[in-house]
């Protein structure tokens, strides 16, 4: 049987980064021919942020473990400096200089263990709260403008939020009688799923979503003094698209636009007047706003 190779690389790194199989002929054409003088495990984990790209080594040689912070403007450059701290490790009479392409491989060639490499760094927070500027086209008789908030959980490709979404009231009349008719007010309660198709700081993908709408109609002009009020609640189903940029982090701005079908089209009349409003078979939504995740 032969022996399990005496250096040992665990590489953790964003997408765009060298491969594996590169940092592995780094560490190769470092230790050129040299003798290995001790066996190694190291670890390097590779992060980005505004700053540039950070490297945390981690290495196990002679019974002894240290770990060191590595910085450079590209992935490239700390992944070149892993390479020499481990590499040194090995045998510390070894250099970058030593670095011949050409040279046969040592006797004990390093191995690198494949790992899945890390997740987009600006998408490290999952839950998070959104606010967002809201229309409507349909609910209510004309455009509706509003707000809605929602509290979220974005893991890889998925983004699930709970919101509450409520519009400016409006006022519909007879057409008949202009004196006579109802303030109507919206709220609605949902959740919506979006699927994320690249994982990427811009990114689209479709939406499903569903909930609850009121529509609550307190009439006027008509008699008695005091007119009769009324209430429409009904179920929605929604399906449509998501577009997002990611700032940072923590910071995502949004823009939805869906279409809404209604399980029913509430209708409200006046006593003796006739139809005030009838909701929309289908309406149009959209919000625009931002996330805050933590």
């Amino acid at each position: 049987m032969m022996a399990s190779p005496p250096v040992h690389i665990e590489w953790v790194a964003p997408a765009g980064c060298p491969s594996h199989e590169e940092i592995l002929g780094v560490v190769e054409r470092i230790l050129g021919s040299s003798a290995l003088q001790s066996a190694v495990d190291a670890r390097v984990t590779v992060t980005q942020d505004e700053g540039g790209f950070h490297a945390e080594v981690t290495v196990t040689a002679s019974g002894a473990t240290s770990t060191r912070s590595l910085n450079g403007e590209s992935c490239r450059a700390v992944g070149d400096a892993a390479a020499l701290v481990v590499a040194l490790a090995a045998n510390p009479a070894a250099s970058a200089e030593d670095a011949v392409p050409a040279s046969p491989a040592p006797a004990h060639p390093p191995s690198i263990e494949p790992v899945a490499s890390a997740p987009n760094p600006e998408r490290r927070r999952t839950a998070f709260l959104d606010a967002s500027f809201f229309v409507d086209l349909g609910s209510l008789p004309s455009t509706g403008f509003g707000g809605e908030l929602g509290v979220g959980w974005n893991p890889l490709h998925l983004d699930v939020e709970i919101v509450a979404a409520f519009l400016a009231s409006q006022r519909a009349t007879l057409a008949s009688i202009p004196s006579q008719g109802a303030d109507l007010r919206f709220a609605r309660v949902g959740a919506r799923a979006c699927y994320e198709l690249f994982d990427a700081r811009l990114d689209v993908g479709p939406c499903l979503g569903g909930g609850v709408e009121w529509i609550a109609a307190t009439g006027f002009g008509s008699p008695p003094d005091l007119p009769a009020n009324a209430m429409g609640r009904l179920v929605v189903g929604s399906f449509g698209g998501r577009a997002i940029g990611r700032l940072s982090s923590h910071v995502v701005l949004r823009l939805i636009v869906e279409a809404s079908v209604p399980s029913t089209r509430p209708t409200f009349e006046v006593d003796g007047g006739g139809q005030v409003f009838r909701m929309s078979a289908v309406s149009v939504l959209g919000t625009a706003g931002a996330e805050a995740h933590f």
